[in-house]
């Protein structure tokens, strides 16, 4: 539990110290001054600290934070609490045939990484990348309908003004993003406020209840 607690400090500092290094990057290439990168990093380190425990408050204050069939599943939470099992009890916790499947997406995973680095690149853009394929894993399915819909998109994009495309579909998808994370608060809080969308629409695995509720 130690290691796992341990690893999750570093885990998190390692994080960011690779995204403020991407930042200052970005800086450097689009000529920003550093002073300027500087104080902005500051002033976001000082409004992350203030907004994200009350944010957290407004998701808390919908009672849905941790339900694996609600708005706010927490998948996380089921990944480091395995972790913990796991590193405390063995593979004898683990569920039957556990261990050859992880081994297997283990070998499946270097293999597409290994022909996407050594293939021409005609032939290794299609090879699909084993950290997008994991993440539907993790987030759920649902993530995977958006993807593809941006992609066919951007695909499209790309076909009819490549230019463009190159220039102006980084900024739209980080757009995209960030709408779709800021969308979460006004949604948690008409949440607390019991106020649900007239309509909604769900996908149910056979036998189970039609009602997304």
């Amino acid at each position: 539990v130690v290691g796992l607690a341990m690893a999750g400090v570093l885990l998190a500092a390692t994080s960011t110290c690779a995204t403020l290094m991407q930042d200052f990057r970005t800086g450097y290439i689009v000529k920003c001054a550093p002073k300027a990168m500087f104080a902005a990093q500051v002033l976001g380190a000082l409004a992350g600290a203030l907004l994200a425990p009350l944010t957290f408050a407004l998701f808390w204050a919908t009672g849905k934070v941790g339900d694996p069939h609600g708005p706010y599943p927490n998948p996380f939470a089921a990944i480091y609490r395995a972790m913990a099992v796991f590193g405390t009890q063995g593979l004898g916790v683990l569920p039957l045939h556990c261990a050859p499947l992880m081994a297997l997406a283990l070998c499946t995973s270097l293999t597409l990484n290994v022909l996407r680095d050594t293939l021409p690149q005609r032939y290794a853009r299609f090879i699909p990348l084993p950290m997008a394929m994991a993440i539907p894993c993790v987030l759920g399915a649902y993530i995977a309908i958006d993807m593809a819909i941006g992609s066919a998109i951007l695909t499209t994009w790309e076909y009819v003004a490549p230019a463009a495309a190159e220039l102006y579909a980084p900024a739209l998808a980080s757009g995209l993003i960030v709408g779709d994370g800021v969308a979460a608060i006004p949604l948690s809080i008409l949440g607390m406020l019991g106020i649900g969308a007239p309509m909604c629409m769900a996908f149910s695995g056979v036998g189970s209840s039609s009602n997304p509720a």
